[in-house]
């Protein structure tokens, strides 16, 4: 990992799900639209133990995708990291920024590996519903 990655994601509104049986291993279909404001911003450092810095409501969201990350592609991901919440989407306000944090996490977190958005939203277990958040990350 270089010295530092910042992601930056919009958000998205969703306008709800079109029908059952999508994708495999998807819920839904849906309509959805990505705004970049609000959205979240996520600053990785490598560190000698994990860290984070940022809204305490955030800090446990940001040590499950980790700790998902690392089970998964544990060779992958840098054992220790810092993590800076610049800023984020309150959670449950219906930007989908739970999502948006999770995978800007995730891709912070493995920036200089060729890992398909797709792949990490199932790894840290997002997406499963209409896929828009992933799709429009």
């Amino acid at each position: 990992m270089s010295s530092a990655a910042q992601v930056t994601t919009g958000n998205r509104l969703h306008f709800g799900p079109l029908a059952a049986g999508g994708e495999p291993g998807r819920a839904f279909g849906g309509i959805g639209l990505m705004v970049t404001d609000p959205g979240c911003e996520v600053v990785i450092r490598p560190a000698s133990t994990d860290q984070y810095a940022g809204p305490v409501e955030f800090a446990d969201r940001v040590r499950t995708v980790l700790d998902r990350l690392r089970a998964a592609h544990g060779d992958l991901v840098p054992p220790a990291v810092n993590v800076e919440l610049r800023s984020a989407v309150p959670l449950h306000s219906g930007f989908g920024g739970g999502t948006q944090l999770a995978l800007a996490v995730a891709r912070g977190a493995t920036w200089d590996r060729e890992l398909a958005v797709p792949g990490l939203a199932r790894t840290i277990w997002r997406g499963a519903g209409t896929g828009i958040g992933g799709g429009g990350f």
